[in-house]
């Protein structure tokens, strides 16, 4: 089961996919950018050191659990090469925020 809710963090409202899976909520998981990393044959770990943030920031940004702040998509793009305004498609008010 796929839904979409709000939330609110520091007094902003954001709109997220989530799963409901066995009870628990989880953010939708950015499966293109795990294929990203897997097609260069690169570990959580080297894209991490690359974009020059930690492994388990990393983790989180591409298991959907975090919000990606345009300098750290730009890193992150770099380093996969791809353009980094992939990061915000589904949802086109983030670059405005």
């Amino acid at each position: 089961m796929q839904d979409l809710v709000y939330y609110i963090n520091k007094n902003t409202i954001r709109k997220v996919n989530i799963k409901v899976l066995g009870g628990v909520l989880m953010r939708k998981r950015r499966k293109w950018l795990y294929e990203a990393r897997k097609n260069k044959n690169l570990t959580m770990a080297e894209v991490a050191a690359k974009s020059n943030i930690s492994e388990s920031y990393y983790s989180l940004i591409e298991s959907g659990n975090r919000n990606v702040p345009v300098h750290t998509a730009k890193k992150i793009a770099k380093a996969l090469d791809f353009n980094w305004t992939k990061f915000y498609e589904d949802d086109p008010k983030a670059l405005n925020e």
